[in-house]
């Protein structure tokens, strides 16, 4: 505000969203007003503000926020995982899709970090598909401990989950894994039929920085686009598979990025894929 505008101007919080001169300016908006009036109430408050336009927009964007049409709602339930609540992997491509637009926007890297649980195929052939969904849920409940705001995690398939991490670059996996791995290492999940299962995965991350996301999405081709989400899945894929590894050599759960690995690891895992091609998938 300039420095010699009227102090009477300056805007002051409204106690009192039902007096009349308030009341008369929301117009075709009393209904929309009325049923967000709890929320929007605390908003005006917050941002100070008195005057009648800028009342007028903050109830139209909370009424917006609330008016979910049954559309959006179907829209919503068909990016979610009915087993966790988390997203599915149509869901997760579209919350990609977003972040690397903000990524443009905001100039800071996402990154994208695949965990693959141990265990299931053990506890679905020993005792079925009911208590494989049970280690699936814990996993999901340990998993999703301590998220920070705006992060995602998605249940992309079978027991793989993968997270959406913005504004998180390299060198912050590190810290981020130990928070993942201390809620996994040397624990153990009780199913409802008494039995202990280990629990363990791996977990690897790969980053896309912002000059990557500007160019796939100024070819807004969806085709290409898809490319590039399966591409940079696979990548932090590939840095999952030797935190597996090394877990089974040292015993201990670790996090890997793809940014640290070599040619020949990369290589390695080529033609590992390519060997077990059509094999039976192990844990």
């Amino acid at each position: 505000m300039p420095e010699n505008a009227d102090k009477s101007s300056e805007a002051k919080p409204l106690d009192n969203l039902s007096e009349p001169p308030v009341r008369n300016a929301f117009g075709q908006l009393r209904e929309q007003y009325e049923k967000v009036r709890p929320s929007v109430k605390n908003t005006i408050q917050d941002m100070g503000i008195s005057n009648i336009p800028e009342i007028r927009k903050a109830i139209q964007k909370a009424a917006f926020k609330g008016a979910l049409t049954e559309h959006d709602k179907q829209q919503e339930a068909a990016g979610r995982d009915d087993l966790t609540g988390f997203l599915n992997k149509k869901g997760y491509y579209r919350a990609l899709e977003a972040e690397l637009k903000r990524v443009t926007r905001n100039e800071k890297p996402v990154t994208i970090v695949f965990g693959d649980p141990n265990g299931l195929k053990s506890v679905n052939d020993a005792f079925g598909h009911k208590y494989g969904d049970e280690l699936i849920v814990e996993y999901a409940r340990r998993l999703s401990q301590d998220m920070r705001a705006g992060d995602s995690i998605a249940r992309f398939a079978g027991d793989e989950f993968i997270y959406i991490l913005p504004n998180t670059d390299v060198q912050d996996i590190p810290i981020w894994g130990n928070k993942r791995i201390h809620a996994i290492q040397d624990q153990f999940a009780t199913l409802s039929n008494g039995h202990n299962v280990p629990l363990a995965l791996g977990l690897g991350s790969f980053t896309i920085l912002p000059d990557t996301c500007r160019d796939i999405l100024k070819k807004g081709n969806d085709e290409e686009l898809r490319k590039f989400f399966e591409d940079q899945t696979n990548n932090a894929d590939i840095a999952m598979y030797f935190s597996k590894k090394i877990s089974k050599e040292t015993g201990k759960l670790r996090v890997m990025r793809y940014e640290d690995l070599s040619v020949e690891q990369i290589d390695e895992y080529q033609k590992e894929k390519s060997k077990k091609a059509g094999s039976p998938r192990e844990d």
